[in-house]
C-alpha cells in the first residue's frame, strides 16, 4: 500500500451495531498532563466520521449517538501532541481522564512553520499534487489554511509538517475535511501519509447544489469497497448489482482487452458461499477470500472502464481475510489487498464511514411562486378558563387548520403565542412545537399586570405572509385576587355539537371520583376519530360567560381559498426554531466567512458558510428551553476574529383597534381564587417586583467601586424566561431598552438614566461585567447570552465612579454568578462567542389529587377551580374517550367543555355540567 498516489490512513475503525440499533454516549475529560488543568475547547473525534465534540469549560466532552463497536478516538488540542486510542463502547462509554502532552516549544531547523521560508510555494505545490492528487476534482477543492505547512527534503523525498489540522474544503462532495497530519513523506516513487480525518458538513442554500452532491456521494459510494462488504454481510450481492469472479492464476490486473473474451479462460464466476461471512460475536463479520477475485458493480459506470467492453466499475481483492462490522466499514483489514476501483483513497472522494445513501445535505429551502392556497394555515387555541385571575396558571391547546390537508406535514412546526396587554405591548411570549397539527402550552398570569383585558395572539411565521385574519387573537380578562364576575343569567345548559358527554351519575359527592364518557359522530351519527381537549372547571368559582370565539368558527376554512401566487415567501415555513444573524469582523463591518457552531453542551457542531454581506440563517433546530450556541470563524492565520451579531425579526404590530370584551365584575373586600399547589406548585409562582436598594451582601464582600446604587438578588425573581435582559426591565429604576430598527434588522439598545435624572443620550452603552471582569460588545447582546441560573446577584451603579473611567460613564451592569470569580480563571484558547437562544417551551403536565391513594394528604383544603385538563384526548375508532378524576371540597356546579376536530377535519364542541352536593 505504499503506491505513489495512493492515501494511507493507518488505524481501522468500526461504528458497530447497526443492525441493533444501539448507541451509546461516550465521555471523559482531556486534562493538561503536566498542570492537571482541564483542556477546554479541545477537539474530539471519531476517525474518518461526522461524529465529533468539543470540551466546555471544565475539559468534558460527551460524543453523543456512538453505536456500539470498536473505534478510534482521536483528540487534538493546539501545542500538544495527537491523542489516539481504540475504544470498544460495549465494554467502556465513560473514559474518565485523559491526559494530553504539551509540544516542546522550541523548534528544530527542519521544523520552521513559517510559509515564507525558502522555497516554500514550490514545496507546498509538490505537496498538494501528491496530498490532493492532479485531477478534476482539485479544482472544486481548496487546501484553507496552508499557512500551517512546513516542509523539509532530503534526498528527493519531501517531508511535511503541520502544527494543526489542515483544513480542505471539498465542494465536490459538500464536506469541510479536517486532516490531522502525523507522516507525510512523497518522493517519485512512492507517497506515505498517515493522519486522522474528520468531516463537518457544508450547508447550502441551493437545491441544485445539494442534488449534485447528493448524486455525487451516492457516485462515490456505489460500487466502492464498504458497499460491498455492507452487501455482502447482508448477503445481497446481486441484489446491489454485484458480480463476484474468481481470475485463475497470473495477476489479475486487466490486460485491457475484452471481459467476455476471458470469461471461462481466465475469468470464472464466484459462488458467494465461498465467501460467505461468519459473525464474530462482537457485532463483526470476518469475510475470507482464498482466491483472487474480480467485483463488478454494473450500477457504477467508470471513468477510465477496466474493460473495452464494459463501462462499469471492476474491483480486485487478493486472498486474504478482513474483518468489518454490519455496513461495511473494516475493522481490521488483516493486510488484506485490493486494487482498482477498491483502491480509490483519493482524499477528495472519501466519504464519512457512518455516510449511509438516506444522508441528505443539508439545505434551506428557497421557495418560488407558491400558490397561496397551498400555504395557507391557521390557528386556533382552546383555553381552560374563559378569564383569569393573577397568579393563576392559563392552560392552552392550539389547532392548526390547513388549506390543503394534503400538505400538513410540510407545514410550520413553530408556534409563537404572545400575552398582549391594552396598550398593544408583548408582556409575555412563547414558542410552542407544533406536532401533528396540535401544540400544547401553559404559563402563570405574572402578579406585576395590571388588571384588566389582555390578548392572547398566536401565529406562525408563514401566517405573515397573510392578511391579519390568519393570526389568532382572543381577549382574556385579568382579575385582581378581589374582583368577582356576576352573571345573574347563568343558565347550565348542555351545548353539544358532535360530542356526546355523559357523566357516569349526575350528582356526586366532594372527593368522589367522576368519570365521563365521550361519544364523538360525523353529521350522519357515524363515529369517528377525533383529537380533543377537555377542561373541568367549578362553574360557581369560574362564572360562565359568553366566550367570544369557539372553535366552530375557525374550522373548516370558510370562504374561497385564494387564487393567488408568491413569487417568494417573505417568511418562510420554520421547521423548528429559526436564528437569524450576521458575521460582522473585527471592525464590525459585514463580512462572509465560515462559522463553525457549536451547540447546547458540546455535543453538536456544524459548519455553516454565510452570504456575502454575512448573512445566515439557522433554521430547523429542535431544542426545549434555553441553549447557548458557540460561534467562532477564523482568519487567514487560523485565528478566531469577527464576532456573530443577532437579526431579530420585526414584531407583528398590534391592530390599534382591538376587539373589547367587557366583563361584568364588582370589587370585593375578600379573595375570590385560593390557588391550589396542584394548579400552580409552590415556588413557580411569578412574584411581585423585588428591588432592595443599598443592602450588603450576607457575607459584606467588599467591592472595589463601594456600595452598589441597586441591588437584584435572583433568587426573588421569576427566571422562567432565562432572559436577564427582559427579567431586569422593570426591576431597576432607569434601566430602560429601546428597540431600533436598521439596516442590520432590530437591536435592543441598553441605557441607564443617571440618579440625578439626567438621560445618557450618547453611543456608548452601560459597561457590563461578569464576577468583576470587563465584557466587551453590546450591553443587550451580553445580558441576553448569560445563563440567569448561573447569577446570583446583579448590583448596577448609575453615578460616575472613577474606579471604571470613561468606560463607566453611562453606568455599570456588576453581574455576580453563583460560582464567584476565581484569580486561576484562564480564557479559553480558542474563544468562541456565546449567544443563548430561546428553544421551545416545554408544556407542564397538569396535576390533581388521587383520593383513591393512601399517599394523598388528605388535611389540605381542596377548593380547586380547574379540575380536569386534558389537551390530548384522543378517541378510538368506535369514536368514544372516557377521563376521570376527583371532586374537590365545594358544593358546586363542575362545567366539562370539549373541543377539538375530527379526523376530517370537522369541529368538535360540547358543554355540559355535573353537581357536587354530596345528595344521592
Amino acid at each position: 500500500m505504499t503506491i505513489k498516489g495512493i492515501l494511507v490512513v493507518l488505524f481501522g475503525i468500526c461504528i458497530g451495531s447497526e443492525l441493533f440499533g444501539q448507541y451509546v454516549s461516550v465521555t471523559g475529560s482531556i486534562m493538561d498532563e503536566a498542570s492537571g488543568k482541564p483542556l477546554p475547547y479541545a477537539t474530539v473525534f471519531v476517525n474518518k466520521t461526522t461524529i465529533k465534540s468539543t470540551t466546555d469549560e471544565s475539559g468534558h466532552f460527551s460524543l453523543n449517538k456512538v453505536p456500539l463497536g470498536t473505534y478510534d478516538l482521536v483528540i487534538y488540542y493546539p501545542g500538544f501532541y495527537f491523542h489516539s486510542r481504540v475504544v470498544n463502547t460495549t465494554l467502556q462509554s465513560n473514559l474518565g481522564e485523559i491526559e494530553l502532552k504539551s509540544m516542546n516549544v522550541g523548534l528544530t531547523k527542519n521544523e520552521d512553520l513559517s510559509s515564507k521560508a525558502v522555497g516554500w510555494a514550490g514545496q507546498y505545490k509538490e505537496f498538494t499534487k501528491a496530498f490532493l492528487g492532479d485531477g478534476e476534482l482539485v479544482k472544486q477543492s481548496e487546501i484553507l489554511n496552508p499557512y500551517v505547512l512546513s516542509f523539509s527534503k532530503e534526498s528527493g523525498v519531501l517531508r511535511a509538517y503541520a502544527r494543526e489540522a489542515l483544513e480542505i474544503s471539498n465542494l465536490y462532495l459538500g464536506y469541510k475535511i479536517s486532516f490531522y497530519l502525523e507522516v507525510f513523506e512523497s518522493s517519485r516513487e512512492s507517497t506515505f501519509i498517515r493522519g486522522y480525518t474528520r468531516f463537518d458538513e457544508i450547508s447550502t442554500k441551493g437545491g441544485a447544489t445539494a442534488f449534485r452532491w447528493m448524486q455525487n456521494r451516492r457516485q462515490v459510494y456505489s460500487g466502492s469497497s464498504q458497499h460491498f462488504f455492507s452487501s455482502v454481510v447482508a448477503e445481497q450481492v446481486d441484489g446491489q448489482e454485484f458480480s463476484v469472479y474468481r481470475v485463475q492464476g497470473g495477476s489479475s490486473k486487466s490486460k485491457k482487452g475484452n471481459f467476455f473474451d476471458r470469461v471461462g479462460s481466465e475469468i470464472f464466476p464466484y459462488d458467494s458461499i465461498n465467501y460467505s461471512p461468519r459473525p464474530d460475536g462482537a457485532g463483526h463479520w470476518l469475510i475470507d477470500f482464498k482466491e483472487k477475485v474480480e467485483v463488478h458493480h454494473s450500477g457504477s459506470v467508470a471513468d477510465s472502464p477496466e474493460y473495452n467492453d464494459v463501462p462499469y466499475t471492476v474491483g480486485r481483492i487478493e486472498p486474504g481475510q478482513v474483518l468489518v462490522n454490519r455496513d461495511g466499514t473494516i475493522v481490521d483489514d488483516g493486510e488484506l489487498l485490493v486494487s482498482g476501483s477498491f483502491n480509490n483513497d483519493e482524499l477528495l472522494r472519501q466519504l464519512p464511514t457512518n455516510f449511509n445513501t438516506e444522508n441528505v445535505v443539508t439545505v434551506e429551502r428557497s421557495t418560488h411562486n407558491i400558490r397561496a392556497a397551498n400555504v395557507e394555515e391557521r390557528v386556533y387555541v382552546s383555553f381552560d378558563k374563559p378569564y383569569y385571575y393573577k397568579g393563576e396558571m392559563i392552560w392552552m391547546k392550539a389547532c392548526m387548520n390547513y388549506r390543503n390537508l394534503h400538505l400538513r406535514d410540510s407545514m410550520s412546526k413553530t408556534l409563537y403565542l404572545e400575552l398582549i396587554n391594552f396598550q398593544g405591548e408583548i408582556v409575555r411570549s412563547q414558542l410552542l412545537r407544533i406536532d401533528s397539527g396540535f401544540a400544547q402550552g401553559n404559563f402563570i398570569v405574572p402578579d406585576t399586570l395590571t388588571p384588566g383585558t389582555y390578548y392572547v395572539r398566536a401565529y406562525t411565521n408563514l401566517n405573515r405572509n397573510f392578511d391579519d385574519a390568519s393570526v389568532f387573537i382572543k381577549p382574556i380578562p385579568i382579575l385582581s385576587i378581589t374582583q368577582r364576575v356576576v352573571n345573574d343569567d347563568i343558565k347550565y345548559r348542555n351545548e353539544n355539537i358532535s360530542v356526546a358527554i355523559k357523566p357516569s351519575k349526575n350528582n356526586y359527592h366532594t372527593r368522589e371520583r367522576i368519570d365521563i364518557s365521550l361519544s364523538v359522530s360525523d353529521g350522519k351519527g357515524i363515529p369517528i376519530r377525533s383529537v380533543l381537549a377537555i377542561s373541568v372547571t367549578d362553574a360557581r368559582q369560574v362564572v360562565p360567560i359568553e366566550e367570544y370565539t369557539t372553535i366552530d368558527k375557525y374550522f373548516p376554512f370558510a370562504g374561497v381559498a385564494p387564487s393567488h401566487t408568491f413569487p417568494e415567501l417573505q417568511f418562510p415555513v420554520e421547521y423548528g426554531v429559526t436564528f437569524n444573524g450576521q458575521f460582522v469582523d473585527n471592525k464590525g463591518n459585514p463580512d462572509k466567512a465560515t462559522i463553525s457552531i457549536v451547540q447546547g453542551n458540546f455535543e453538536d457542531l456544524s459548519v455553516m458558510e454565510t452570504e456575502e454581506d454575512g448573512i445566515f440563517r439557522l433554521g430547523g433546530l429542535i431544542f426545549y428551553d434555553s441553549v447557548d450556541f458557540h460561534f467562532q470563524a477564523k482568519d487567514k492565520k487560523d485565528r478566531p476574529y469577527g464576532r456573530v451579531r443577532r437579526i431579530r425579526s420585526e414584531p407583528i404590530s398590534v391592530d390599534e383597534a382591538l376587539p373589547i370584551f367587557p366583563l361584568p365584575i364588582i370589587d370585593t373586600e375578600s379573595p375570590q381564587r385560593l390557588i391550589s399547589e396542584y394548579e400552580v406548585p409552590f415556588g413557580a409562582r411569578v412574584l411581585e417586583e423585588v428591588l432592595i436598594r443599598g443592602r450588603r451582601d450576607p457575607q459584606k464582600v467588599v467591592r472595589p467601586y463601594g456600595t452598589p446604587d441597586y441591588v437584584v438578588k435572583m433568587d426573588q425573581l421569576d427566571i422562567s424566561s432565562n432572559n436577564l435582559m427582559q427579567i431586569l426591565q422593570g426591576k431597576i429604576p432607569g434601566l430602560t431598552v429601546r428597540t431600533v430598527y436598521g439596516a442590520n434588522g432590530v437591536q435592543r439598545v441598553v441605557r441607564i438614566v443617571r440618579a440625578s435624572g439626567l438621560t445618557i443620550l450618547g453611543p456608548t452603552e452601560p459597561l457590563v461585567m461578569i464576577d468583576d471582569v470587563p465584557m466587551s460588545g453590546a450591553a443587550g447582546d451580553i445580558l441576553e447570552s448569560i445563563n440567569v441560573y448561573t447569577v446570583e446577584s446583579v448590583e448596577v451603579i448609575t453615578r460616575v465612579n472613577p474606579t471604571f473611567g470613561s468606560q463607566g460613564a453611562n453606568g455599570v451592569i456588576l453581574i455576580y454568578t453563583k460560582k464567584g470569580f476565581s484569580p486561576d480563571y484562564e480564557p479559553p484558547t480558542e474563544p468562541m462567542q456565546v449567544i443563548k437562544l430561546r428553544g421551545y417551551t416545554r408544556p407542564a403536565p397538569f396535576r390533581f389529587p388521587d383520593y383513591s391513594s393512601m399517599e394523598v394528604d388528605r388535611t389540605r383544603v381542596d377548593y380547586r377551580s380547574i379540575l380536569y385538563w386534558n389537551p390530548d384526548l384522543h378517541t378510538n375508532q368506535d369514536g368514544t374517550a372516557s377521563v376521570s378524576f376527583y371532586a374537590a371540597d365545594l358544593k358546586t356546579v363542575y362545567r366539562i367543555v370539549v373541543e377539538g376536530i375530527t379526523e376530517n377535519n370537522e369541529p368538535v364542541r360540547g358543554v355540559s355540567y355535573v353537581s357536587v352536593n354530596n345528595n344521592d
